[in-house]
């Protein structure tokens, strides 16, 4: 991008692989990820004259409209765009050895109950092969974003969990949830019977 034809773009702040040009009348985003390239606007003519002038400097490939890119296969419709991962649903149930990373906190100590819990992912993910995001073309460019945060919520290590939801319009664009690294510990209740207590507190 620091190719003088190709000035006028700003670099995200939140994602470094994001960069948009922003006209009076048009606005291209370009991400990058290693040698891959997604590029979309509103204006096809400024679209087209980003590829064009990438071809001159780089050997690239035009595989036209986005059908897949790292991992997400996108599906266009008159009605919007729906967004699904079901290749890499299939990759996980052939191998199903990669949930290994997800309970990899309990290969210390592993038990049935953390087999059961790999048996119920693995049935999760086959029973919703077809499951994935859909972004209407009649909706509302409206944000809304969501947050919430527990106490001491997980059983095993005594964290807590936070987590935000953010959408567009009716679609889900944005959502994590994480564990602190600290433990919570609940406070002690001193088991004081009343007149302990009333004697504590005329002792001073």
């Amino acid at each position: 991008m620091a190719h003088h034809e190709l000035t006028g773009f700003h670099q995200s702040q939140a994602d470094h692989s994001l960069f948009t040009l922003i006209s009076p009348t048009s606005i291209t985003m370009v991400l990058v990820y290693v040698d891959d390239i997604l590029v979309v606007g509103n204006d096809i003519s400024q679209i087209d004259v980003f590829k064009r002038i990438l071809s001159t400097h780089f050997k690239t490939k035009d595989l036209g409209s986005l059908k897949y890119f790292l991992g997400l296969e996108v599906a266009h419709s008159q009605t919007g765009i729906f967004l699904n991962q079901h290749k890499y649903t299939l990759d996980i149930l052939t191998d199903s050895g990669q949930l290994v990373y997800i309970l990899s906190q309990f290969m210390h100590a592993p038990r049935d109950p953390h087999m059961q819990a790999a048996i119920r992912v693995l049935r999760y993910i086959k029973g919703n092969l077809g499951q994935g995001i859909f972004f209407s073309s009649s909706s509302p460019l409206h944000v809304t974003s969501y947050t919430n945060s527990d106490w001491a919520s997980c059983p095993t290590t005594r964290r807590s969990t936070t987590g935000f939801f953010i959408q567009l319009g009716t679609s889900p664009i944005s959502w994590r949830t994480k564990i602190k690294t600290t433990v919570v510990v609940p406070p002690l209740k001193p088991n004081i019977a009343p007149w302990q207590s009333l004697l504590a507190n005329s002792s001073g």
